[in-house]
């Protein structure tokens, strides 16, 4: 099965067993660790959403250097990339030839994708910040203070 917007501009008949479905409006009906998702972006746009939902999805990624940009080297060891489209053919080949390559990926993304891009520790010193503001601490330099003080405190604990 292919789906998204990628559909519309395959104008050849698709080969037997595939079906271009097109836009979908629950992509959780398409992820799985037997999946692949592609992201061969040709131009750097700062964060390809594509990857991460892919990933979150259970899915193996195969995307172009440039869909990577915004995550600098975070997820390039998740991530199969390939430079130009000889690459990409011969390494989208390889990923539906090897069922066990595509689950090992998928697994091993689903599990380190939440870990390295946690925003736990930025939320909580937002969250801080709030609450003293909330409290009557106008001085955004005394609260981003105060806000690393109870953070500190908090994770000693």
């Amino acid at each position: 099965k292919v789906v998204g917007e990628i559909c519309e501009e395959i104008s050849l008949p698709a080969p037997p067993g595939v079906k271009l479905l097109g836009r979908i409006p629950d992509q959780e009906s398409i992820g799985g660790p037997d999946a692949i998702g592609l992201a061969p972006v040709r131009a750097a746009s700062g964060i390809s959403i594509k990857v991460t939902s892919y990933i979150r999805l259970g899915m193996s990624v195969l995307a172009s250097p440039e869909a990577l940009t915004g995550y600098r080297d975070t997820l390039s060891d998740l991530v199969m990339t390939a430079p130009d489209p000889e690459g990409f053919a011969s390494q989208l080949v390889e990923l539906l030839r090897n069922q066990e390559l595509r689950r090992t990926r998928a697994a091993r993304g689903v599990t380190e994708l939440a870990q390295r891009l946690d925003n736990g520790a930025i939320l909580s010193v937002l969250q801080s910040m709030a609450d003293l503001t909330n409290r009557g601490v106008s001085d955004i330099g005394v609260a981003d203070r105060e806000a690393m003080s109870l953070r500190k405190a908090q994770s000693s604990d």
